[in-house]
């Protein structure tokens, strides 16, 4: 009775790696389908997770999880990960995949803002769920964090603030703030190159832009650039250039707000409206900019 549990099961997944095969060479480039090039078919897609189930299992047999590659092999063959799946998830999944293949050839090119417009991207058109979201990012993450170290390393400022601003940077979607890159990532990179003129003055010079942009939400800078490690808060705001960018940001700040109407220019007045001198205020004395008294002078001014 047990090998005729065994045809069943080998035929759903027959056809799950021909479905997944179809989604895959549906990704492919328009190139690459005139040419023919880089079709795969079920045979293929089977071998792909023969792979990956190997090196997992390997994994866990490396970190003393599971004694023996057998073993191993029938504990990772029992996850999600290498579970039937339907076709709905599929095509998810490959377009996950799609995605961070596109996203990375754009930072090959170093193209990082390209590498964001792809990521926050939506290729099926109805949204990605909780689950494809995670494994884009799961994928992602290890990728930018690696990009970021090396850059450091090398002391290629330059190359670091790109990929900042481009892909830590606060970026906003309808989920929110996402950020690619914690903080404990750059643990391990030695002080001599996080520390080291090339990096730091590039940083500086970076925080400083960010103000300028966009002042509202420059206490996150802080947290997030002293957290980093490149400066502390004390340091960030008692740089003369960021009291400077501040000191005009409150000079050049209406007192109130104006009254928008609801007509189209309205609409688009409140979408891109200056900050009152009155959220500033409370914005830079938050950040540790100015105290109560340097305010009421400026004010005076």
């Amino acid at each position: 009775m047990a090998f005729e549990n065994i045809d069943p099961t080998r035929e759903q997944f027959d056809e799950q790696n021909k479905i997944r095969a179809k989604e895959r060479n549906k990704h492919r480039s328009l190139g690459q389908k005139l040419l023919g090039k880089d079709k795969v078919a079920g045979v293929d897609m089977a071998e792909e997770q023969a792979r990956e189930m190997n090196t997992a299992a390997e994994q866990l047999v490396e970190q003393g999880e599971i004694a023996t590659v057998p073993e191993a092999i029938e504990k990772v063959n029992s996850t999600e990960e290498f579970s039937l799946k339907g076709g709905e998830r599929i095509q998810k999944e490959e377009a996950a995949r799609a995605k961070v293949l596109d996203a990375v050839r754009a930072m090959n090119e170093g193209d990082y803002k390209k590498a964001r417009t792809i990521l926050l991207s939506d290729n099926l058109g109805n949204g990605f769920d909780k689950e494809t979201q995670d494994q884009i990012d799961r994928t992602v993450r290890p990728l930018i964090k690696k990009r970021i170290i090396e850059s450091i390393k090398q002391k290629n400022g330059d190359e670091l603030i790109k990929i900042l601003e481009s892909l830590t940077n606060y970026v906003q979607n309808l989920k929110g703030i996402v950020d690619w890159v914690k903080p404990e990532d750059l643990k391990d990179i030695p002080k001599e190159s996080l520390h080291s003129p090339e990096i730091l003055e590039k940083v500086r010079a970076h925080l400083n832009d960010d103000l300028q942009r966009q002042p509202t939400i420059f206490d996150y800078a802080i947290e997030k650039y002293s957290q980093f490690g490149f400066f502390t808060k004390e340091e960030i705001t008692s740089f003369p250039e960021i009291k400077e960018t501040a000191t005009k940001l409150l000079k050049q700040s209406p007192v109130e707000e104006p009254n928008y109407s609801s007509s189209a220019v309205g609409d688009l007045g409140r979408l891109f409206r200056q900050p009152t001198f009155s959220q500033l205020r409370n914005i830079f004395l938050k950040a540790g900019i100015f105290t109560e008294a340097e305010i009421e002078q400026i004010k005076r001014k």
